[in-house]
């Protein structure tokens, strides 16, 4: 029921539903921080909106849209968390005081099909 609602308003607000499956639902060319995003997923657990991932990947090591958006999170909640990842990947956290987070990460990832390619990703969570 909670994915059916959530369909409808995210239909209604304009997104690109790309299918849903149990408690996932997928979304192509999210707009947030000023970047499209070409794939997106929404997790559900126990009904509720758990957690939302947007996925961009280059072919090369760019990490211009992690730098961008890592600047305007952190002049908008401070100073984060921050993790370095192997590979020189880098992830930031940003925590809320009622448990809810934004998770912007940069890495390296094989591929099927295409090699190495550098994902950039941001989650929001609750």
């Amino acid at each position: 029921m909670v994915v059916n609602q959530s369909l409808q308003q995210l239909r209604t607000a304009g997104y690109s539903i790309d299918g849903y499956d149990d408690n996932l639902l997928y979304l192509n060319n999210i707009r947030e921080f000023g970047y499209l995003w070409p794939e997106g997923v929404v997790s559900y657990v126990d009904g509720y909106v758990a957690r939302t991932q947007l996925f961009y990947s280059t072919p090369g090591y760019n990490r211009s849209r992690y730098n961008s958006i890592y600047s305007q999170l952190s002049r908008q909640y401070g100073v984060p968390l921050r993790s370095v990842l192997p590979g020189n990947g880098m992830q930031a956290t940003w925590f809320a005081s009622d448990g809810s987070y934004i998770q912007l990460e940069f890495f390296a990832m094989n591929t099927y099909g295409s090699g190495s390619r550098y994902f950039t990703t941001l989650t929001f969570g609750n």
